[in-house]
């Protein structure tokens, strides 16, 4: 239940007894403070797509200073949610079965790397992508916001078949 990126302090004392017969030794006492994590202080940069089919994208991008990235995907309209900080999500390159952020948008990757391809997509759609910077893991990272976005448009499926053969 703690907060990122904030300090907390805290004492450790010794007893004996239980109940209402416990003493304490308050004379002397361990003391400490620690810092929960934080976001990172980087995005990361420089989103490209590539390799763009009827069905398939690939997305790279240039790290930030976190220790992992995730990435939204959206069809058809801008990435319109940001991660949330302390929530775990997961990611599949099938677009469609991650984790869903708001409406309609999709973790495709939550990892350390820089590249992904995404699959199950649909001929001739748009696709929105944000991609986030993160410190942490599981259902204790911190997201810096908002994310690096790009976008690309599928192939297209044929629309006229092939005549005069010969």
């Amino acid at each position: 239940g703690l907060s990122p990126e904030m300090t907390y302090h805290f004492a450790i004392f010794e007893y004996n007894g239980s109940g209402f017969t416990t003493e304490y030794l308050t004379t002397s006492f361990e003391t400490g403070t620690q810092a929960t994590l934080g976001p990172p202080t980087t995005q990361v940069s420089a989103v490209v797509i590539s390799n763009v089919t009827g069905n398939s994208m690939q997305i790279s991008w240039t790290n930030g200073d976190g220790n992992g990235r995730l990435v939204l995907m959206k069809e058809a309209s801008a990435v319109d949610a940001n991660p949330v900080d302390l929530a775990a999500y997961s990611a599949t390159t099938s677009f469609g079965n991650g984790t869903q952020i708001g409406t309609g948008n999709y973790v495709v990757y939550r990892s350390s790397g820089n590249i992904v391809t995404v699959t199950n997509l649909q001929p001739g759609t748009t696709y929105h992508v944000a991609v986030f910077e993160y410190n942490g893991s599981g259902n204790s990272s911190a997201y810096l916001t908002p994310g690096a976005i790009s976008n690309a448009t599928t192939g297209t499926t044929p629309t006229q078949a092939t005549t005069n053969l010969q």
